[in-house]
């Protein structure tokens, strides 16, 4: 489902009625809750992909694997947290082209609460399902000598 200016209203109205309809049911956000500069973005042709939003969701937990106490591995649950704050606005809100809206994002949060786990997540569903050509990905480390650059299969030989 897209989620476009002339719906936002619509969903809003909804809301200030108690029915909360698609945009709960699936995504878990209060549509009287929006930061203005979501507003203003689906004021401007930017629109909400929940299909893409959710492909990040479903990559996390149907094809990644965390250790398991005592051994084995276990599919990775990805705290909402993460999908409705972090990953699925950075993979969901696209311009009116089609691009993402936010191609960069800067993340912090209190010790122990998934960062390195949940962000390592990211170059392997970027560069094989994220659909871009030639795509590259980065995952940074506290010393630079450590930081590593993936690459697609398709990137020309350099």
């Amino acid at each position: 489902m897209i989620i476009r200016a002339a719906s936002l209203r619509q969903l809003q109205l909804d809301a200030k009625n108690g029915d909360w309809g698609i945009w709960s049911k699936h995504w878990g956000l209060d549509p009287l809750d929006m930061h203005p500069n979501d507003e203003r973005a689906m004021l401007e042709g930017c629109y909400f992909d929940l299909r893409a939003a959710n492909l990040i969701h479903a990559f996390y937990e149907k094809v990644l694997t965390v250790p398991r106490k005592g051994g084995g591995r276990q599919p990775f649950v990805l705290y909402d947290f993460w999908f409705r704050e972090i990953l699925g606005p950075l993979f969901g809100w696209k311009r009116a082209d089609g691009r993402r809206r936010f191609t960069k994002s800067f993340v912090t949060t209190a010790k122990k609460s998934g960062k390195s786990t949940t962000l390592a997540g990211l170059p392997p569903y970027m560069i094989k399902f994220d659909g871009e050509p030639e795509a590259e990905a980065y995952a940074p480390t506290p010393l630079p000598r450590t930081a590593t650059r993936p690459r697609s299969s398709t990137a020309r030989p350099s």
